[in-house]
This record gives C-alpha cells, structure tokens and sequence, in this order.
C-alpha cells in the first residue's frame, strides 16, 4: 500500500502515517538453525493542530498520529523506569513495536531534527523522547 501523504502548513508533504517493515531471516545448516528479525519503523512527525492549520479528514489523521505517539511515549516512559506494567496495548503501534521496545532486541533510534526556529518546540519534543528512549535498560537472563 502507498504511504499516505498530505499537505499541512508545516509541511507541504506530511506524512499521514507510520509505516512499519519486518524482515524475517532464516539460516540453517547442518541442523542448525538461526533466526532473526529485523524491525524498521518510520514514525509519522507529530504535529500540533493549531500550527498546521489542518481540518477535516487531516485533522483526524493528526489526532490518530498523535495518540498512537503518546502511546508509544507511555510505553517508553513505563520501560526506562522498569515499572512493572507497560502499556503495549494502548495502540495498535506499541502493540506490533512489543517484541522490538521489550523483547531480546537491540533497538536503534534515530530522530529527525530540524534547525529552523519555526519547528524548535517540535524539535525539542523529539528530543526530549530520544532522551527517554536512550534511558531504556532492558536486562537479560
């Protein structure tokens, strides 16, 4: 399926959604067998709705962006402070990025900064969530 993409007053090709691909690989010989999994994730750039200027069917895409973005910040909070319970099921994202945030995976992130001035609130809240992310710790037995 194509990505959607739509045009806001921050970005004249905002993308309207995340998009998420799995690699399964598979390697066997000798009755030996390894298997990995490789998670890539785009995540679509939250905005807020009074500087976009959005409407309509936009509108609800942002509102769905942004909730399944605040999940995943829930998600990522509950896993840096080791609490006992963490709200993978709040979203359909958090649901399917489980295995990748909590599993015996090595997770990378990178975010996507912008230097000018009219996005420094944004920028600074992505890079408040690479802080929380980076603090996430998970121990293995």
């Amino acid at each position: 399926r194509t990505r959607v993409v739509g045009k806001t007053r921050c970005n004249l090709h905002s993308s309207r959604s995340h998009v998420i691909f799995v690699l399964h690989v598979e390697q066997s010989s000798a009755g030996d067998e390894k298997l990995g999994k490789l998670t890539l994730v785009d995540l679509a750039g939250s905005e807020k709705v009074s500087k976009s200027d959005c409407a309509g069917e936009t509108f609800e895409e942002a509102k769905k962006i942004n909730w399944s973005l605040s999940a995943l910040g829930k998600v990522i909070d509950a896993l840096a402070e080791q609490r006992p319970h963490v709200p993978y099921r709040d979203s359909q994202l958090t649901r399917v990025l489980q295995e990748a945030l909590g599993g015996n995976c090595r997770t990378t992130l990178l975010v996507a900064a912008s230097g000018c001035a009219q996005h420094a609130d944004e920028t600074l809240s992505s890079l408040r969530f690479a802080t929380r992310a980076k603090s996430v710790r998970r121990v293995f037995e």
